[in-house]
């Protein structure tokens, strides 16, 4: 048995790409031109979001494997998650004592437009290309 199927491969590899570009980034201009908004947990950011991320991926990849007419279903569900952990982590953080709290929710804000843009354009992609095969194989 696979251990993945070759889209949950494209999306973990090329979310790393894009989380670790963006937080290299973010991480540059937040040293560069706003060092007095660096906060010591920046890094912990692009971290959840991958995790959230290959979370989604193992829930599409287990129903892409069962039942695909819950495919759907599923994608909103992983999108209730990611809200759900967001809000519980920024609500914790709003409640600390930290002086970055104002930080923080902007860069994680910045992390989850980043994150939502990206499979957008990737599930995008994903349906064109299950599209064109469907037409080729019904033409052939």
């Amino acid at each position: 048995m696979k251990m993945f199927n070759t889209v949950t491969k494209k999306y973990l590899g090329f979310s790393a790409i894009i989380f670790i570009v963006a937080a290299i980034c973010v991480y540059l201009v937040l040293k560069c031109w706003f060092p007095t908004h660096y906060f010591s947990s920046y890094g912990l950011i692009p971290v959840i979001f991958y995790v959230l991320g290959i979370c989604s991926i193992m829930i599409f990849d287990k129903i892409s494997r069962t039942e695909k007419k819950n495919f759907l279903a599923a994608y909103m569900g992983s999108k209730v998650l990611r809200v759900f952990v967001s809000a519980v982590i920024l609500i914790g953080v709003m409640m600390g004592n930290g002086l970055h709290k104002v930080d923080f929710l902007c860069v994680y804000a910045l992390f989850y437009l980043i994150a939502l843009i990206f499979e957008t354009i990737f599930f995008f992609w994903y349906e064109k290309r299950e599209k064109e095969l469907k037409s080729k194989i019904e033409k052939a």
